[in-house]
Parts: C-alpha cells; sequence; structure tokens
C-alpha cells in the first residue's frame, strides 16, 4: 500500500516475508495490544516506547549496548532462566537485592559500592580465594564467626579484636616478632592448665621457655626483671605455699637468701656453707636435738651476747675457749681440759663439792694462799711446799705415809707463837 494505511475497525495483516518499516515513532494506544508473531526488529535509532503497559518476555531478553531500566517495580526471572551480567552489577544506594535461592559466585569479583552493607544471613562460602577487607571492618553482628574444619585462618598483618576473644583450639597461636599478646581476663589453656586469675599480670623481660611435658602453675604473680634469670635445672614445685626442690636438684641464690617470715628448714641432708662465705645470725641461734660443729676455725662470739649449752660442751685438743664472763658448768656435768687452766686475776672458788687432783698430776700454787673453808683436801701423791707453811686450824691432818717438812715447820694453832716461826 502506497501512502497511509490505516485500519479503523479491523486488522492490519502482512503477509508472511514482507516487512513493516517504521521510520518514525511506532505508538500503541492505551488499551489495544501488538502482536507480533515472528521477530520484532527495531532499526538502530528508533525508539519503542510503551506507556503504563507491562512487557512480559517468555525467553530470552537481549539487550545489545544499552540498559534494561526498572524504575518501580520488580525485575523478575523465571525459574531456570539466568541472568548473565557482562559487565557491573551496580545497586544503588537505598536500594536492596534479595535472592530467595543461593547466591553463587562465578569465578570473578563481587564489588560492594561504598557505603554499602552485605548482609549474609546464612553461610558465606570463598571457595580457594580470598575475602579481603579494605578499608574498614570484617564484624560478626551478633552472631558466630566460624571457620569450617580443615580451613585455616592466616593472618599476615595485625588480628585486633575488641571486647571479644581469641581462641586456638587444636593448634599453635604464633606472635609475629615486635607483636605484643594483652589479655585483659582470663588466660586458660586447656590440657597444659596455664591459668592467670584475673587481674593478675603476668610479665616476662626474658625467655619463658617450658619443658614439653612440664606444667607452669602460678597462683600470684610471677615477675621475671629484665635481666635475671631462673634456672631451674630439675623439677620445682610449689605446694600450698612450700617450695619443694627434689633430690638431687640444686638451688643456687648469687644474692641474697632473705625468708621474711617462717622458717629455713633442711629435712634431711647438710646445710653448706663454702670457704670464705659467712653465716652472720642477727638474732637467736636455736638447734633442737642436734650439733653444732665447728670444724677448722674458731666460734666468736659478740661482746654482749650470752651462749647457753644445755648439754656437753666438748673442746677439742689444741682449741681454747675464753670466756669473758661466768662459765657455768650444770650439775652432772664434767669439764674436761686437755692443756692448762689459767685464770688471770680473780679465784677459782669451788661452791660445794670437791677439788680431785689425779694421782701423777701436780697442783703448783705460787704466792698465792690456798684457803679450804671446811673440806678436807685430799692428795693422792706427794704435797709439795715451798717457801711456805701449812697452817692446819681445827683440821684433821691425816698422812699415810712418811711427812717430809723442808725449809718450813708444822705449828700448832692453839699456840701463842705466831705461826711458822
Amino acid at each position: 500500500v502506497e501512502g497511509t494505511a490505516v485500519v479503523v475497525a479491523g486488522d492490519l495483516v502482512v503477509v508472511e516475508g514482507t516487512a513493516v518499516v517504521v521510520a518514525g515513532d511506532f505508538v500503541v494506544v492505551e488499551g489495544t495490544t501488538v502482536v507480533v508473531a515472528g521477530d520484532l526488529v527495531v532499526v538502530p535509532g528508533a525508539l519503542v516506547v510503551v506507556e503504563g503497559t507491562a512487557v512480559v518476555v517468555a525467553g530470552d531478553l537481549v539487550v545489545v549496548k544499552g540498559a534494561v531500566v526498572v524504575v518501580a517495580g520488580d525485575l523478575v526471572v523465571v525459574e531456570g532462566t539466568a541472568v548473565v551480567v557482562a559487565g557491573d552489577f551496580v545497586v544503588v544506594q537505598g536500594t536492596t537485592v534479595v535472592v530467595a535461592g543461593g547466591l553463587v559466585v562465578v569465578p570473578g569479583a563481587l564489588v560492594v559500592v561504598e557505603g554499602t552493607a552485605v548482609v549474609v544471613a546464612g553461610d558465606l562460602v570463598d571457595v580457594e580465594g580470598t575475602v579481603v577487607v579494605v578499608a574498614g571492618d570484617l564484624g560478626v553482628v551478633p552472631g558466630t564467626f566460624v571457620v569450617v574444619e580443615g580451613t585455616a585462618v592466616v593472618v599476615a598483618g595485625d588480628l585486633v579484636v575488641v571486647k571479644g576473644a581469641v581462641v586456638v583450639v587444636a593448634g599453635d597461636l604464633v606472635v609475629v616478632e615486635g607483636t605484643a599478646v594483652v589479655v585483659a581476663g582470663d588466660l586458660v589453656v586447656v590440657q597444659g592448665t596455664l591459668v592467670v586469675v584475673e587481674g593478675t599480670a603476668v610479665v616476662v623481660a626474658g625467655d619463658l621457655v617450658v619443658v614439653e611435658g612440664t606444667a607452669v602453675v602460678v597462683a600470684g604473680d610471677l615477675v621475671v626483671v629484665e635481666g635475671t634469670a631462673v634456672v631451674v635445672a630439675g623439677d620445682l614445685v610449689v605446694v600450698q605455699g612450700t617450695l619443694v626442690v627434689v633430690e638431687g636438684t640444686a638451688v643456687v641464690v648469687a644474692g641474697d637468701l632473705l625468708v621474711m617470715q617462717g622458717a629455713l628448714v633442711v629435712v634431711s641432708g647438710a646445710l653448706v656453707v663454702d670457704e670464705g662465705t659467712a653465716v652472720v645470725v642477727a638474732g637467736d641461734l636455736v638447734v633442737v636435738k642436734g650439733t653444732v660443729v665447728v670444724v677448722a676455725g674458731g666460734l666468736v662470739v659478740v661482746e654482749g651476747t650470752v651462749v647457753v649449752v644445755a648439754g656437753d660442751l666438748v673442746v677439742v685438743e689444741g682449741t681454747a675457749v675464753v670466756v669473758a664472763g661466768d662459765l657455768v658448768v650444770v650439775e652432772g656435768t664434767a669439764v674436761v681440759v686437755a692443756g692448762n687452766v689459767v685464770v688471770v686475776q680473780g679465784a677459782l672458788v669451788l661452791v660445794s663439792g670437791a677439788l680431785v687432783v689425779v694421782l701423777g698430776a701436780t697442783v703448783v700454787v705460787e704466792g698465792t694462799a690456798v684457803v679450804v673453808a671446811g673440806n678436807v683436801v685430799v692428795v693422792q701423791g706427794a704435797l709439795v711446799v715451798e717457801g711456805a707453811c701449812v697452817v692446819v686450824h681445827g683440821l684433821a691432818v691425816i698422812v699415810f705415809a712418811a711427812w717430809v717438812v723442808g725449809l718450813g715447820a708444822v705449828v700448832n694453832s692453839g699456840a701463842r707463837q705466831k705461826p711458822c716461826e
């Protein structure tokens, strides 16, 4: 038909093989329908506008070098139909993409526009890839961050947990050099039991090495000052406040060993002080059911200090005991002297008892009188008086052998002449 064809109340039929070419606008009035049994071809440069009418595509919708825009409705893809995006898939701020089924990401990238959150209600699976947060936080809003068994979480930089916990279930917690591990609450290691009570600090300035199979249990504070070594060759056990060193292990103290309260007790063995080292006791030295032995040296008592011996005091031959005060011998205890007894000033007084000189011993008195207040002096041997006399006042002198008088005289005190005239 040449010119313009107008069909008022009928159908415009185009025979098969004949084309209908529209050089301008093709307008379908509201309420009418255009049915095309074949292909509807729009020549480049033409615009097809549908006002108030939906476009339903039962097959594939192909847009070449253009865009599909849904202004105020939904883009519905029939089940079994794929939506393939060869370029960028952009979600405008304030809009939502809802996927009723599974979200499948084919090898490529998922890009989220700045300011838009990605919320996953189910599982987020990354197969042989990496989840990267460039300039923000990866947060789990009330929920749990789960790593599937056999999958590793590797942090190349710093792992920062705010108001949470880092849990290592069956692996190693490795801290890169120069990175600190700070625990604000309880530090608990199951199967090995390193328990730190809340509010207690563990400060290690050097190396803290725990050999395999050995446990370190600290109920209070374990503080190691920088530059100070704690070396334990055997087992170091603290049982209810008591430090126990297993047999065969030495405790070496290079500085001062100070016991503030309590006692330093050696149950079995010996307390050995090396040569050149002094043991100074500022208070009382008490030995219960034991012996204090000085092998090669002297026992020096500072002036004003009293040494009390409840048992026997034995002095080895060749050793002198000098007492500045009184030497008291308890009843029934013998004082045995292998050398000489010298009284520089004062008197040797026998309060009770007898002075016995064993056979073969000699009592020599030079210029000093020997006074006997009421007891008999028995001498088993010879009584020699040189340059003096023996005066007896009402006492009996019994001589079992010969009485030899040298330069003196024997005078009766009842006579009026002076003694020894």
